[in-house]
C-alpha cells in the first residue's frame, strides 16, 4: 500500500513497490536505488526544515500570547502558561507540528527499509554469483569463431534435410 504524505506543497509517494526486486531484474534494481534513497533523503531534510520552521513559529506564537494574557488579564506564572497550552490557535500550531513529525519517522522508516533492502539485494546478487560460479564448470561457453562448432551445425542441418 501506498503511503502519501505532504512536504510543504508537495504529495511524495512512500511505495513499497519501488522496493521490489527479483533475479532478472537485480542489476537494474540496484542501478536505480541510489536516485530513489537520494530522493528521499532531501525529502527527508525538506521536511526536518519544515518541522525546525513550524517550532520556531509555535515558541513565538506561545511567547507572544504568554505576554498578552499575563499584560492583559494577569495571573502567576502558572495560569498564564496554562491559558496559553489551553489555546485553540497553539493547539492547533502543535497537531501541526505533530504532523510533520509523523512524516520526517515515515520518511526515515522508509529510509531504514531501502538500507535493509539494499543489503538483501547484495545478499541475493552475491548467492547469484555463487550459483554461477558452481555452475561454469559445467557450461561450455563457444565462441562463433569456433571452427569445430560451426563444422557441427552444418553437419546437423545437413541431416535434417
Amino acid at each position: 500500500m501506498i503511503d502519501k504524505i505532504k512536504v510543504g506543497t508537495e504529495d511524495v509517494d512512500l511505495d513499497p513497490a519501488k522496493l521490489e526486486f527479483n533475479e532478472a531484474n537485480l542489476t537494474q534494481y540496484l542501478m536505480g536505488e541510489a536516485t530513489w534513497y537520494n530522493y528521499f533523503g532531501q525529502k527527508l531534510a525538506d521536511l526536518e526544515w519544515l518541522l525546525d520552521r513550524a517550532e520556531v513559529l509555535y515558541d513565538a506564537s506561545f511567547a507572544e500570547k504568554f505576554a498578552y494574557i499575563k499584560d492583559n488579564q494577569g495571573g502567576s506564572d502558572p495560569l498564564v502558561k496554562s491559558k496559553c497550552e489551553a489555546d485553540k490557535e497553539l493547539i492547533d500550531l502543535q497537531l501541526g507540528i505533530a504532523d510533520i513529525t509523523r512524516s520526517v519517522n515515515k520518511v526515515k522508516q522508509h529510509l531504514k527499509a531501502w538500507d535493509k533492502n539494499h543489503e538483501n539485494a547484495q545478499s541475493v546478487g552475491h548467492t547469484l554469483r555463487r550459483e554461477m560460479d558452481k555452475l561454469n564448470s559445467d557450461i561450455r561457453y563457444f565462441s562463433p569463431s569456433d571452427r569445430g562448432l560451426a563444422h557441427r551445425v552444418e553437419e546437423i542441418i545437413g541431416a535434417s534435410e
